[in-house]
């Protein structure tokens, strides 16, 4: 069974790893965490800013999507109201 770590122990391996670019073998021996287990935290680290990112994403996309369907309406309106003058 896993020991539990606190935060400012993850904390610590994400600012070596990332920030100082420290290797995770030198890290887990400093600290006393496994390899597996940095490495873990890592990829977990890394999915949940994917999916933070991809939510971002979709967030503006979405965004983008009404401002454009708004935009069409008005345009569509507006060729009507010209096809009437015309005619």
């Amino acid at each position: 069974m896993s020991r539990p770590y606190s935060e400012k122990i993850r904390d610590q391996v994400f600012k070596r790893v990332y920030e100082h670019g420290e290797k995770v073998q030198h890290v887990s021996q400093d600290l006393n965490v496994s390899k597996s287990t940095i490495y873990s935290w890592l990829k977990e680290n890394n999915e949940a800013a994917k999916n933070s990112k991809g939510k971002f994403i979709i967030r503006r996309l979405e965004e983008q999507l009404k401002t454009v369907s708004e935009d069409r309406k008005i345009l569509i309106k507006a060729a009507s109201i010209f096809a009437r003058e015309l005619k």
